[in-house]
Protein backbone atom coordinates (compact mmCIF):
# COMPACT_ATOMS: atom_id res chain seq x y z
CA UNK A 1 0.00 0.00 0.00
CA UNK A 2 1.05 3.20 -0.80
CA UNK A 3 0.10 6.23 0.49
CA UNK A 4 -0.02 10.28 -0.41
CA UNK A 5 1.28 12.33 1.27
CA UNK A 6 -0.95 13.75 2.74
CA UNK A 7 -2.17 10.49 4.12
CA UNK A 8 1.50 9.84 5.58
CA UNK A 9 0.86 13.39 7.36
CA UNK A 10 -2.27 12.65 9.26
CA UNK A 11 -0.86 8.82 9.69
CA UNK A 12 2.63 10.79 11.23
CA UNK A 13 0.59 13.13 13.05
CA UNK A 14 -1.53 10.60 14.80
CA UNK A 15 1.19 8.34 15.41
CA UNK A 16 3.38 10.75 18.13
CA UNK A 17 3.40 9.51 21.40
CA UNK A 18 1.14 12.08 23.33
CA UNK A 19 -0.57 13.08 20.52
CA UNK A 20 -3.82 12.36 22.21
CA UNK A 21 -7.67 13.01 20.20
CA UNK A 22 -7.72 16.50 22.46
CA UNK A 23 -3.86 18.03 21.44
CA UNK A 24 -4.81 16.78 17.78
CA UNK A 25 -7.68 19.12 17.43
CA UNK A 26 -6.24 21.91 19.13
CA UNK A 27 -3.38 21.23 16.61
CA UNK A 28 -5.62 21.21 13.71
CA UNK A 29 -8.00 23.92 14.98
CA UNK A 30 -4.42 26.38 15.05
CA UNK A 31 -2.65 24.71 12.16
CA UNK A 32 -5.41 23.60 9.86
CA UNK A 33 -3.90 20.60 8.17
CA UNK A 34 -0.97 17.89 9.75
CA UNK A 35 1.45 19.32 7.45
CA UNK A 36 1.64 22.27 8.25
CA UNK A 37 1.36 21.18 11.94
CA UNK A 38 4.50 19.28 11.39
CA UNK A 39 6.34 21.85 10.02
CA UNK A 40 5.12 24.55 12.82
CA UNK A 41 8.27 26.15 14.68
CA UNK A 42 9.25 24.55 17.62
CA UNK A 43 7.82 27.30 19.65
CA UNK A 44 4.36 28.04 18.47
CA UNK A 45 4.05 24.13 19.22
CA UNK A 46 5.04 24.51 22.58
CA UNK A 47 2.84 27.61 23.33
CA UNK A 48 0.06 25.16 22.55
CA UNK A 49 1.15 21.20 23.58
CA UNK A 50 4.12 22.18 26.29
CA UNK A 51 8.02 21.43 25.57
CA UNK A 52 7.56 17.58 25.58
CA UNK A 53 4.84 16.94 23.09
CA UNK A 54 6.20 20.26 20.72
CA UNK A 55 9.67 18.53 20.76
CA UNK A 56 8.46 15.08 19.72
CA UNK A 57 6.00 16.92 17.21
CA UNK A 58 9.05 18.68 16.02
CA UNK A 59 11.28 15.76 15.67
CA UNK A 60 8.71 13.29 14.78
CA UNK A 61 10.80 11.62 11.71
CA UNK A 62 12.55 10.48 14.31
CA UNK A 63 10.07 8.55 16.81
CA UNK A 64 7.22 7.62 13.35
CA UNK A 65 8.05 4.70 11.46
CA UNK A 66 5.76 5.54 8.52
CA UNK A 67 7.69 3.09 6.32
CA UNK A 68 7.06 0.38 8.85
CA UNK A 69 3.39 1.41 9.19
CA UNK A 70 2.60 1.20 5.26
CA UNK A 71 4.75 -2.11 5.06
CA UNK A 72 2.52 -3.24 8.16
CA UNK A 73 -0.97 -1.80 6.42
CA UNK A 74 0.55 -3.94 3.07
CA UNK A 75 0.42 -6.82 4.73
CA UNK A 76 -2.81 -6.47 6.63
CA UNK A 77 -4.18 -6.14 3.27
CA UNK A 78 -2.58 -8.77 1.64
CA UNK A 79 -3.79 -11.09 4.34
CA UNK A 80 -7.34 -9.52 4.39
CA UNK A 81 -7.92 -10.57 0.69
CA UNK A 82 -6.55 -13.92 1.05
CA UNK A 83 -8.47 -14.66 4.68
Amino acid sequence: MVLTQEQREWLSLTLVPGVGSAAFIRLLARFHTPGQVLQAPYEQLREMVGKELAQRIAQYTDVVDIEGQERAMARCGREAYHA
